[in-house]
This record gives C-alpha cells, sequence and structure tokens, in this order.
C-alpha cells in the first residue's frame, strides 16, 4: 500500500493547481492500491471513508483517529508527502518512527509563503517541520531547479533530489492554433485567483489602462463573485472584459486563442523558485506571459518570451510565441523520461 499525505482529486477541488500536481503524480501509482489521507486538528470528528477501485479517501481527526493514522503509516511501503501544509506536528513522531520509505513533494517553500501571508508564528512552526522532514525524508521531488538548488544550500544532506515540472493533464497538442496567424484583436488571458501574490490590483490598474475595443480580457477564476467585485470596485467592468469559471478541460479553448497572460509576480524566493500551473499552460499554448518580475521558477533561464508590464499598450499584435511553446514541448518530455514509481522503489 502507497500512503499520500493529501487530498484526492475529485469535482469541487480539481481547478486547484497543487491538485492537479497530485493528480499527475498519482498517474504513476495506478496499478497500486493507494490511500490518500487528510488529517485536521479541528474538523472530521467524524471519519470519513471513500473507496474505489484502488484508491481509499480517509478524512480523519488528528487526535480522535491517532491509531488509524498510526496503523496506515505502520502498512504503508512508500509514504508519499504531497506539501508540508500536509505535516502536522503530531504525525512528526509517527515520521520519525517507522522505517518506511517517505517521500517530499516540496510543491513550494512553504514557510515563505507563510511569512508573506504575515503569519509568522506559522512560518516558524513549518521551518521547524521543514528541518525534520528534510533530516528525515531522503527522496526530494521539486518542481524546477531553482527550487532545487534553494533546497540544497537550505538543507544540505544527503538527500535525492527529483525535478519533475508540474504539467499540467489538460494541455492538449492539437489545439495549438497556427504560431503566424495574427488576430484583428489581441485577447489577454489571466488564470488564477484572488490571492495577495497574484497582484489582481495591480492587473486591474493595468486593464484599466488599456481600455480598447481591440483588445479583449478573458478572466478565469475559481473565485468568480470575488474576483467580479473586485473587478466592480475598480469600474472596470465592460464587454471587453468576460470573468469566467471553467473546468481544466475546457481551458483550451480560451489558451488557444489568447496572445498575452498576466502573471504578475513580485521578485521574491517564493515565487523564484515555483513553477506556476498556469506559467505552464501559457507557455504550451504560445501565451506571452506579461510579468511584473521574469524571475519565475527556471523559465527566465530558459529564455522564455515575455513583455513587462509596463510595456503592455493597445499597439501590441495578437501573436503566439513559437518559442515559449518549444520550451513547454521540451519540459513536457523531460518529465515523461522520469519514471518517479521506479526511482522510489
Amino acid at each position: 500500500m502507497i500512503l499520500f499525505l493529501a487530498d484526492y482529486p475529485n469535482k469541487e477541488n480539481i481547478k486547484d493547481g497543487m491538485i492537479q500536481r497530485i493528480q499527475s503524480i498519482d498517474t504513476f501509482f495506478l496499478s497500486d492500491e493507494r490511500v490518500y489521507l487528510s488529517v485536521s486538528y479541528l474538523k472530521n470528528v467524524k471519519k470519513q471513508v471513500e473507496k474505489k477501485d484502488k484508491v481509499t479517501v480517509i478524512r480523519c481527526n488528528a487526535f480522535l483517529h491517532i491509531l488509524l493514522i498510526f496503523k496506515l503509516f505502520f502498512r504503508s511501503k512508500l509514504i508519499y508527502i504531497h506539501s508540508l501544509f500536509n505535516v502536522l506536528p503530531n504525525v512528526i513522531p509517527l515520521l520519525l518512527t517507522f522505517n518506511s520509505k517517505y517521500a517530499l513533494d516540496v510543491h513550494g517553500v512553504v514557510p515563505e509563503e507563510l511569512l508573506l501571508n504575515n503569519l509568522p508564528v506559522h512560518s516558524r512552526i513549518f521551518e521547524i517541520l521543514e528541518t525534520i522532514i528534510f533530516w528525515k525524508v531522503k527522496n526530494i521531488i521539486c518542481v524546477t531547479e531553482a527550487m532545487q538548488e534553494y533546497y540544497l544550500q537550505k538543507h544540505p544532506g544527503n538527500h535525492n533530489y527529483i525535478v519533475y515540472t508540474i504539467m499540467p493533464s489538460n494541455l492538449v497538442a492539437d489545439q495549438l492554433i497556427d504560431v503566424n496567424s495574427v488576430n484583428e484583436a489581441v485577447n489577454v488571458i489571466y488564470s488564477g485567483n484572488t490571492q495577495k501574490w497574484q497582484n489582481i490590483e495591480l492587473m486591474c490598474k493595468i486593464i484599466k489602462n488599456n481600455l480598447s475595443p481591440t483588445i479583449n480580457y478573458i478572466i478565469l477564476t475559481g473565485e468568480i463573485e470575488k474576483m467580479k467585485n473586485i473587478f466592480k470596485s475598480q469600474g472596470i467592468l465592460n464587454d471587453n472584459i468576460k470573468i469566467l469559471s471553467v473546468l481544466p478541460g475546457e481551458l483550451v479553448e480560451y489558451y488557444a486563442k489568447a496572445n498575452y497572460g498576466f502573471i504578475l509576480r513580485d521578485d521574491i524566493v517564493v515565487n523564484n523558485v515555483a513553477c506556476p500551473t498556469k506559467m505552464v499552460e501559457y507557455l504550451y499554448y504560445g501565451i506571452i506571459p506579461i510579468v511584473l518580475s521574469e524571475k519565475i521558477g527556471d523559465f527566465y533561464k530558459l529564455n522564455y518570451e515575455y513583455i513587462h508590464y509596463q510595456s503592455f499598450n493597445e499597439g501590441l499584435e495578437a501573436l503566439k510565441s513559437e518559442r515559449n511553446i518549444k520550451i513547454a514541448k521540451a519540459l513536457q518530455s523531460r518529465n515523461t523520461e522520469i519514471n518517479l514509481k521506479k526511482v522510489l522503489q
């Protein structure tokens, strides 16, 4: 049995980038019995168990169901931890007790993210958890080479690093349009929610300064009402701006037509080592990112095509980037050479 410390993908959570990553990793283990364990301190007073084929999804309470958690750790031949966010302090003794094989899929730099969100106490707790985990776990899966380099310096040790890029399962190659075609209107897209690091207010200012009949804006978000309220407060809702919520499988329809895409990340370590799902999607469909900082993950080193937000204007042509498509394809090809299950056995 393989134990995943994570929630299992379903139709309610599949729009989330982290869940899409979990779904991607799951494909390596389809022939194995798998348990997805989601633990809470305050919720799940009544244990919830769902079973389908070879997957069992368990949501339980960290205190009330500690014996169940103990049993799952004991039975597992591999314990795959999806992000530090899925490691609770009372699980640490189990990690230290059992000699099972462990793998940590870092996803992102959790203590630094919490500090960015003005949660210093939480950040400190997860900093301690991270130190313990890196002491115990040998196999570390990173989403970028930049993330690997960051952790090599932060936690020196005898770790086995694996770089496995986030490649969403909804990418559809045969839906790409001719990269040399030029449309009458420029299509600009944003895919994501309203978190602080997305810099939504800056995006609104850029759109407000470039309201033109020759530019169409498509905002795809899982927080549709919240996003609409932000746009209303900025007074920029009009016929050229559409705010929609779509499933991952429906994104291709919009990406295939888009020329530019907002990804306004600050120049900080959280973004410097990240691999945002939407960045991979943008590049895969030849979209040219509109950036605040170009230093996002490995993409700057890979020489991706982008424009700075201050250079965005209504005079831009409706183009696709062949260079970005090639970068995304190369990352996809590298992923296919990695058999994660075999590496972790």
